[in-house]
């Protein structure tokens, strides 16, 4: 069971050694699970979104933090 966990964090993080753990399993059942599950990650990629408006990744939270340091200096200065 314990292996099975390391495995699946291997495969959701990317790591280029996870086809030698999932072929390390002697367990069927539990490679095919495996297999089902890197299949999911690998063709669903996950997206947060704002009611479809709008796409919230990196690029979009570092624009808002920037905006947001920018105005924060500029009120400052006024004061």
């Amino acid at each position: 069971m314990f292996s099975s966990a390391v495995c699946a964090v291997a495969l959701i993080s990317g790591d280029t050694r996870n086809h030698v753990l999932v072929e390390s399993i002697r367990d069927a059942r539990t490679k095919e699970i495996l297999g089902v599950f890197k299949l999911a990650i690998t063709s669903n990629s996950l997206q947060f979104t704002s009611y479809n408006l709008y796409r919230l990744n990196y690029t979009t939270m570092f624009s808002t933090a920037v905006s947001v340091i920018t105005y924060s200096i500029i009120v400052i200065q006024l004061f």
